[in-house]
């Protein structure tokens, strides 16, 4: 859970939040089950972190509830969504992905008036073409500079030793 040397033996007391959420998320990882069940896991964790909960998850041999509002996390692990969205609640059997280019979100929806297209239609789907870029943006981000900051991470271990 990324704690290495002597931070591995820091008292639970003196950690951040976030070390407090990756020791606790450690030690359920590491727990016999078959089920488990993460309500929004990645608050205060860095994308680092996260990079290493999305693999703990993909590695884990039963099934995940996971509650979330993280898209990267949705895109990552999701095979099944239960969606609450427009007061109504839905199974999507299906990545988050799948969800979006079939259904989508109630408040994306396109808006028609006499057949033409609305300023409120282009605005949603520009909105919602953002949001896909972003996501895109970010999980390619985490995918090129976590090896870059492990090498980095890596090489300052050996140069400290020298």
């Amino acid at each position: 859970m990324m704690f290495e040397g002597d931070h591995a033996l820091k008292k639970i007391s003196v950690l951040s939040g976030g070390e407090k959420s990756r020791v606790l998320l450690g030690k359920i990882l590491v727990s016999p089950a078959n089920l488990l069940l993460l309500d929004e896991p990645t608050n205060h964790l860095d994308m680092e972190s996260i990079d290493s909960l999305v693999e703990a998850i993909d590695a884990f041999g039963g099934a995940v509830v996971i509650v979330t509002h993280s898209e990267m996390i949705l895109r990552a692990v999701a095979e099944r969504l239960v969606i609450f969205d427009d007061e109504s609640v839905s199974v999507f059997e299906g990545t988050y992905q799948d969800f979006l280019d079939r259904v989508g979100w109630k408040d994306e929806a396109p808006v028609e008036k006499s057949g033409r297209k609305t300023t409120e239609k282009r605005e949603g789907r520009e909105q919602k073409d953002l949001r896909k870029v972003r996501a895109e943006i970010i999980t390619n981000k985490s995918k090129v500079l976590n090896p870059i900051q492990k090498r980095i991470s890596g090489d300052r271990k050996d140069h400290c030793r020298a």
